[in-house]
């Protein structure tokens, strides 16, 4: 095998899961376990600009911070920076680059790594040059190489001078792409370049490591890999199973064994945390070239199930998802498909009357036979939350559904159910209203500020898109006497989301118009509370 050079990036793309604030003890175990593995080059962070959120010293691995840490000899260590936001820089490029970058022979790092989109490149080559006029060795990283087709590849490299590039990458920022195009885009990058090759491979589609491989065999001889594939979205080429699989490490070495320590006491709790790694969504969406970040936000999501995680896929196939924007994301954005007329009145049926609304958290089964017998002795209209069916059916006036997500998911369950739905149509496509339309259905309408309620005959404006909103809406709409609430738990795991259901009920509480509330049922929610079993009757 020719002579490959592996660059570690563990800390430059494992930091999207910690924003780059790792811990000084777990940085001289990786920097100690580098230099005993082999391993040329370590990525060991970004050089940013970016000041808009707080992120940790890796995001900027600035020269005299870098200068603190004990880095082995036998490691060169690197940067990356991201050519957008250099050539966007509003003090301009070359000045945005003398505050940054010192001399070489001056600098901890050894070589400087340029991120780039294809569209970007020309203006990319004035930072190329720049930073080789400085010493640095320079990389540039040619992102999202399966959304370029080999001609452009091939007309845009031959309009530039690469002579200043010391290695030439090619990233599969998607995960998408497939061994049989490799030998493709080589055979460009070698047809415009006499210097090093390189490939960055996310293993979306469970082939990173096969890429790599097939990628060594054209002929390229520089490789990145992350211990655990860490990295953003489904992750990188694991660094533990590349060296297995080129045979680099003896697995029964204590270079190899250092390894595997570092993984299991820091990287394999962080994964199991943030879920990194091969799965459906992440294969879907390399697929559809839909960027990585899409998935990794909702998988990290807890609003949504697998089900509306599949939906949202579907919508994102529908349009242009290779550049993450987290508006799309935006409930409001993604749907009202058509001009649907709001036509129920609440206020018919709700006018003085107490609404009891049952959440799905489980303290509904735990006091099943207290909720029901307070319903029996109170007659209360009774709503109950998308597909929640713990209490007697008999005892449910009507089912509130609102979340465009949910009801493409359980669309085909509603028309099991006896209850008619409270619903806005205006939010749905007209197929999904045609099959909400085989049950019986009261249309209240939504629409969406930024920050509080109100309350109108046939619609309600509310601040999000959660269904309890939709239901404190339709009760506030309908003039209903007070609500009550059972089966809005809380987390037991999560306080900053029992934090924002908190905040969520505050702003109700204090718009015109809204109601008296509180939870007949344990609840971790700071909210008006007392118990379902002293409200029953009889001795």
């Amino acid at each position: 095998m020719k002579n490959i050079k592996l660059l570690d990036c563990t800390f430059r793309d494992g930091g999207y899961y910690n924003a780059w604030d790792f811990d000084q003890q777990t940085v001289q175990k990786y920097l100690n376990c580098m230099r005993d593995l082999p391993i040329q080059y370590v990525e060991i962070g970004f050089r940013s600009l970016s000041l808009n959120n707080y992120f940790g010293p890796f995001a900027y691995s600035k020269d005299d911070f870098l200068k603190q840490l004990d880095i082995p000899n036998n490691l060169k260590i690197g940067v990356m920076i991201n050519a957008k936001e250099y050539i966007q820089s509003t003090s301009g490029v070359f000045e945005a680059l003398d505050r940054t970058f010192n001399d070489a022979s001056f600098s901890p790092i050894h070589f400087v790594r340029i991120a780039v989109n294809i569209e970007e490149i020309y203006d990319a080559m004035l930072i190329v040059k720049w930073l080789k006029d400085k010493g640095y060795m320079v990389g540039l990283n040619i992102m999202k190489i399966t959304d370029i087709r080999l001609d452009e590849l091939d007309s845009t490299l031959e309009q530039l001078s690469l002579e200043h590039v010391d290695v030439l990458y090619f990233g599969d920022s998607f995960g998408a792409l497939l061994p049989d195009r490799i030998a493709g885009i080589v055979n460009i990058f070698r047809k415009y370049s006499k210097n090093h090759i390189g490939i960055h491979a996310h293993d979306n589609m469970g082939n990173a490591l096969l890429n790599s491989k097939q990628a060594i065999g054209e002929g390229i001889d520089f490789v990145d890999a992350t211990i655990s594939g860490i990295g953003r979205g489904a992750g990188n080429v694991a660094l533990e199973n590349l060296l297995v699989d080129m045979e680099l490490l003896a697995t029964n070495s204590k270079a190899f064994l250092l390894l595997l320590d570092l993984i299991n006491e820091y990287f394999e709790p962080l994964k199991a945390k943030h879920k990194w790694g091969t799965n459906i969504f992440y294969y879907l969406g390399a697929k559809n070239n839909i960027h990585p970040t899409y998935i990794q936000t909702l998988l990290n999501d807890e609003r949504y199930n697998h089900a509306e995680i599949l939906n949202i896929i579907e919508f994102l196939k529908q349009t242009d998802s290779r550049k993450f924007d987290s508006q799309k994301l935006d409930i409001k954005k993604m749907f009202f498909k058509n001009e649907i007329k709001n036509t129920w009145k609440p206020s018919d049926i709700l006018k003085g009357q107490e609404v009891l609304i049952l959440g799905t958290g489980p303290s509904i089964n735990e006091h099943k036979d207290a909720i029901e017998s307070y319903i029996k002795e109170n007659e209360p209209i009774v709503f109950v939350l998308n597909t929640q069916n713990a209490i007697d059916n008999r005892l449910i006036n009507f089912r509130i559904v609102s979340h465009p997500l949910r009801v493409m998911a359980d669309i085909k369950l509603y028309q099991h159910f006896s209850q008619p739905l409270i619903t806005p149509l205006a939010m749905y496509t007209d197929e999904m209203i045609e099959e909400l339309r085989k049950t019986s259905v009261y249309n209240f309408g939504v629409e969406f500020s930024d920050s509080s309620f109100a309350f109108y005959d046939t619609y309600a404006v509310l601040p999000t898109h959660l269904v309890i909103a939709y239901a404190l809406g339709v009760a506030s709409s309908g003039k209903a006497k007070e609500i009550t609430l059972a089966g809005f738990d809380g987390y037991e795991d999560n306080p900053s989301a029992n934090v924002s259901m908190t905040k969520l009920f505050d702003t109700y509480l204090k718009s015109a118009g809204s109601l008296p509330f509180l939870s007949i049922t344990p609840t971790k929610y700071a909210i008006p509370k007392t118990t379902v079993y002293g409200l029953l009757g009889g001795y």
